[in-house]
């Protein structure tokens, strides 16, 4: 074949094949803090709502774990995951934990299923203390001046005594 018509031909294949529709995961947004139960939002990329519905997600396998280099044993608090939609209509998934999570790094991997595919993805989450509120409006602080020591004069130093 020569040149021109390889070049017609893969156009009209690339033209006439259907679209794959894929699915993946965004980047993990934490709404808790240290010392209380895990709230956080994984939205779903996806370009069908169907694809969204059909979607499973649950903790990796121990096995999948151990190939990417982690260790399952290290999460001190089990994991729930639900597939929801949030206020703004996005499908998200929602991780969430009832104790209180004490270990401000958490290193986990998520499996999502659905009819065309499966994700594994490795999310590391770092967990600030809550933020304390700030003084009262009507409170100010007083700081005592601190007194300045007068800059002492400049000697030298004596010279080292030979041995």
């Amino acid at each position: 074949m020569k040149g021109p018509v390889k070049l017609s031909l893969a156009v009209a294949l690339a033209l006439a094949c259907s679209n794959a529709f894929a699915l993946g995961l965004g980047t993990i947004q934490v709404k808790s803090g240290l010392n209380q139960p895990l709230d956080a939002e994984i939205p779903v990329l996806t370009e069908s709502a169907t694809e969204a519905t059909e979607l499973t997600v649950d903790l990796a396998s121990a096995e999948d774990f151990e190939r990417v280099g982690l260790n399952r044993a290290r999460l001190t608090v089990p994991l729930e995951m639900a597939v929801t939609t949030n206020a703004r209509g996005q499908t998200v998934i929602k991780v969430t934990t009832k104790e209180a999570v004490r270990e401000p790094l958490i290193d986990f991997l998520i499996v999502a299923n659905w009819t065309k595919g499966k994700v594994l993805r490795e999310y590391t989450v770092l967990l600030d203390p809550p933020i304390t509120a700030p003084p009262a409006r009507g409170a100010t602080a007083t700081v005592a001046p601190v007194a300045e020591k007068p800059a002492a004069a400049a000697q030298p130093l004596p010279a080292p005594k030979p041995a």
